[in-house]
């Protein structure tokens, strides 16, 4: 028992001892330290620094030293003011610091020549550009340079000055460089070929050829308003740049426009083209002229217009009007009905029908369809159903007449003749075997009635 109240006394002991410890140390802690605010201490850093600087160029000699390198490590508690300023907190002399604590900075130096190492024996390059090439050479060896390579261009400047030199005017380079020279010499151009050219279109050809545009004069041609028909130097032709080239443009030639009106397209087309005229603008308008007749012309007849000037047109189309009905009319009835329609027959077919012969049973285009007036009708006639004449002669007469009815043809008159064919033998038909006719026709009959027995007279009549 008692040992166990000796080993909680040890305990009590080494608590309070710690407790003792801990209080030491956040005395320490809450003891008021040194603040620094972040602009005082860029200060203090610069103003080390520059003293720094000034101590190392205090000394003698051609070579001074300079702060190469300005690093800092700061490792210090940060705090916040009662404005909410940042303030860095310093610590107090007594205090320990941990190495690992501790703020380093890093400084490293360089020399630098007090007195720079004289220059070569150098001098600014005269400026040549416009000189002739004779002047150029002299300001060369003037200014103690050399010429270096001389070359010829072709350019706008005058011939013989120098347009391009290297290096350039005021570099300043070693007495006695080459300066390569580049001289002009007389550009000559192709003169291009402008004829068949819009005239704006031969100025710019012009122009860009670097050639000067000459006299411009008109001309009458058959070539369109505003085209180059001639220019005074030929294509091809090789001449010093800005040689004037004259042109000679083409003014409108005056033609009288024809008359076209009740032409067909064609025909006045040709008409047109040929009074040397383009056709324009066609349109149609419904009228009773044949479709395609021009009924209309634009600029009118005779009017004197520029050559290749254009015609417009308006050609008739055809109004449209109702097909009438000439089903069931003969065809002389029909084709008054449809010519007052301002129609005409067009095709004429027959077809076998039930219908009288001769009478229209179908027609095209449809009844009270509207179609463009001149139009064709076709018609469509009846005809009778045909039968073909079957051969009787020979036949006994019912026989005959049998054949005759099977053919959907009817017997017609039968007359009687002496003949040496047997008695009641078909001798004679009408129409003839092979015959193609309308159903029901009468076929005509003879029937022999043989010859007269011997010593049999007829009686002579009285």
């Amino acid at each position: 028992m008692e040992q166990q109240e000796d080993i909680k006394d040890q305990q009590i002991r080494e608590l309070n001892e710690k407790v003792m410890d801990l209080q030491k140390k956040l005395d320490i802690l809450m003891k008021e330290r040194p603040k620094l605010t972040s602009e005082n201490l860029m200060f203090s850093f610069k103003s080390a620094l520059v003293k720094m600087q000034s101590e190392l160029k205090l000394g003698e000699g051609p070579v001074d030293y300079v702060v190469d390198t300005f690093n800092i490590d700061l490792k210090v508690n940060v705090t916040l003011d009662e404005n909410n300023k940042i303030n860095f907190q310093l610590p107090m002399l007594e205090d320990i610091i941990p190495p690992d604590n501790l703020s380093t900075l890093h400084i490293s130096i360089k020399p630098l020549l007090k007195f720079p190492p004289p220059p070569p024996n150098t001098a600014d390059v005269p400026h040549l550009i416009g000189m002739s090439k004779e002047r150029a050479l002299i300001a060369l060896e003037t200014a103690q340079f050399t010429a270096g390579t001389i070359t010829e261009r072709a350019s706008t400047a005058a011939s013989g000055t120098v347009i391009e030199q290297n290096p350039k005017p005021y570099s300043k380079i070693r007495i006695g460089s080459p300066i390569d020279l580049v001289i002009s010499k007389i550009w000559e151009v192709e003169v291009p070929n402008l004829i068949g050219m819009q005239k704006s279109e031969a100025i710019e050809a012009i122009t860009a050829s670097n050639l000067t545009v000459g006299e411009i004069t008109e001309e009458t041609s058959d070539s369109p308003p505003g085209i180059v028909i001639s220019q005074s130097i030929t294509a091809g032709t090789v001449v010093e740049i800005e040689t004037p080239i004259d042109l000679v443009v083409a003014k409108p030639k005056l033609v009288k426009v024809p008359n076209v009106i009740g032409k067909n397209l064609e025909d006045a087309e040709k008409i047109i083209k040929e009074a040397k005229l383009k056709i324009g603008e066609i349109k149609e308008k419904e009228s009773e002229e044949p479709q395609k007749t021009v009924i209309e012309q634009n600029p009118e007849t005779g009017k004197e217009v520029p050559i290749n000037s254009t015609v417009d047109l308006v050609v008739a189309k055809p109004k449209l009007v109702k097909v009438p009905n000439v089903i069931g009319k003969n065809l002389e009835d029909a084709e008054k009905i449809i010519k007052g329609a301002k129609l005409k027959i067009g095709e004429i077919k027959e077809k076998v029908s039930e219908e009288p012969a001769g009478i229209i049973i179908e027609q095209t285009p449809r009844v009270g369809e509207k179609v463009p007036m001149n139009t064709a009708v076709d018609v469509t006639l009846s005809i009778p159903k045909i039968a073909v004449v079957p051969n009787v002669v020979g036949m006994k007469r019912e026989e005959a007449v049998k054949v005759i009815e099977e053919a959907d043809l009817t017997v017609g008159k039968i007359t009687e003749k002496k003949s040496r064919e047997p008695k009641d033998t078909v001798i004679a038909q009408e129409p003839a075997p092979g015959m193609r006719v309308p159903v029901e026709t009468a076929v005509r009959l003879t029937i022999s009635r043989g010859l007269t027995p011997p010593g049999k007279k007829k009686k002579k009549k009285k």
